[in-house]
């Protein structure tokens, strides 16, 4: 019952902002920017929203999931074999929200230049990409003080490791050799 009740606490504290600050960032988090006039609050959408980077569409009883992932974001427990736990569970969330956001980025690219993938170039490869860490990366910033934020490197490396399994080799790898390393 402790457990339980220090898991609620944490979350409160996150989601029942005390502070101007906490406030803008909750509702960064979940709409987009907030303007700096707070008699007159006015919100710019965001590509670094939850509603952006993880779930899209209408949140039904099966996508909850997605809830835990952010919970897994927040909570940083004390009990180091618990942390070990989580931190492992956040890694894989980590890289299967990264690569939907990736595999959305390139969608909608594709859609917008009317191209077949196999026609991207490595510029416009490194631009998808590029996207794509900067809204999980501002996410990220949001949920955890950005406090062990992946680096480019690592996130190629869960795309990469993701297309050889699905391929069984390596066609992609000029993207590779064209994305800055961090």
């Amino acid at each position: 019952m402790h457990f339980q009740c220090i898991v609620v606490e944490l979350l409160n504290g996150f989601f029942v902002p005390k502070t101007l600050p906490q406030f803008k960032n909750l509702v960064m988090l979940f709409r987009g920017e907030l303007n700096e006039n707070v008699t007159d609050l006015r919100i710019t959408p965001s590509s670094r929203t939850f509603w952006s980077v993880v779930y899209k569409g209408e949140m039904q009883p099966d996508q909850w999931p997605k809830y835990k992932y952010l919970i897994l974001e927040i909570w940083r427990p004390k009990d180091s074999n618990l942390a070990e736990s989580l931190s492992e569970e956040r890694k894989k969330c980590r890289g299967q929200i990264f690569t939907g956001l990736y595999e959305s980025y390139r969608d909608n690219h594709l859609r917008e230049k009317t191209r077949n993938e196999e026609d991207l170039d490595s510029e416009e490869r490194k631009e998808i990409f590029d996207g794509a860490y900067g809204a999980f990366s501002g996410f990220l910033r949001f949920v955890c003080d950005g406090k062990d934020i992946p680096g480019k490197r690592d996130l190629k490396n869960v795309l990469k490791s993701g297309w050889d399994n699905a391929r069984g080799e390596d066609e992609d790898e000029e993207f590779w050799e064209s994305v800055e390393e961090v």
